[in-house]
């Protein structure tokens, strides 16, 4: 018997921590929000206080939306460690609802290489906030929404006022209202979130 724990020991141990594992890992794929239940904004740049952000979309969210968000999270990166700038913004959306792109950031024709033109439901809807367009194929489209630091809300969580932000919507998003043919209707806390960071202040 001793000579079989000896040889066997582990097996015996895989049988008490195997269960252990396989039921934490079930509530917490569990207990993970799904993707109408959280919201994610990336900044690409640097020097914005997402912390505030963040608590301050936790706030205004449900007066604005009728959406139920488990999550709110408003995260600041840059790319490195040599991975390709547009396969690193390829990457990200599709964890991110709204990608806000800085201007040290920006690339040209960015919007028709890595992101889909914002659809017409879209452009009536930011019909006041400046767009940012690309010429395609002799037509000029809209990409995204220019966010100026100096007069949207946005502003107020940044410490360089001069100079504007891209705000792309996500192509993979479910927060969209189904703006881009995916998730439901009735979930549109992007769009919300949009609204809040675009409106002008003085």
């Amino acid at each position: 018997m001793k000579k079989q724990l000896r040889s066997n020991w582990w097996k015996y141990l895989a049988v008490l921590i195997l269960p252990v594992i396989l039921w934490t890992t079930v509530f917490s794929l569990r207990s993970r929000p799904d993707g109408n239940e959280r919201l994610r904004i990336l900044l690409v740049g640097e020097g914005a206080d997402t912390a505030a952000l963040q608590a301050d979309l936790e706030t205004a969210l449900p007066s604005l939306t009728a959406q139920t968000l488990r999550e709110i999270t408003v995260t600041q990166e840059t790319p490195g460690n040599g991975v390709p700038y547009g396969e690193w913004l390829i990457s990200r959306q599709f964890s991110y609802d709204i990608l806000l792109v800085s201007e040290p950031w920006r690339e040209e024709n960015m919007g028709q290489k890595y992101f889909s033109r914002l659809r017409d439901p879209l452009v009536a809807r930011y019909s006041s906030v400046p767009q940012y367009t690309e010429t395609a194929d002799g037509n000029t489209l809209p990409y995204a929404l220019m966010l100026s630091g100096a007069d949207t809300r946005l502003g107020s969580y940044l410490e360089a006022k001069d100079g504007a932000w891209l705000l792309f919507f996500s192509p993979e998003s479910v927060n969209l209202g189904a703006e881009n043919g995916k998730g439901d209707r009735t979930d549109d806390a992007a769009l919300a979130a949009a609204q809040y960071l675009s409106e002008e202040i003085h």
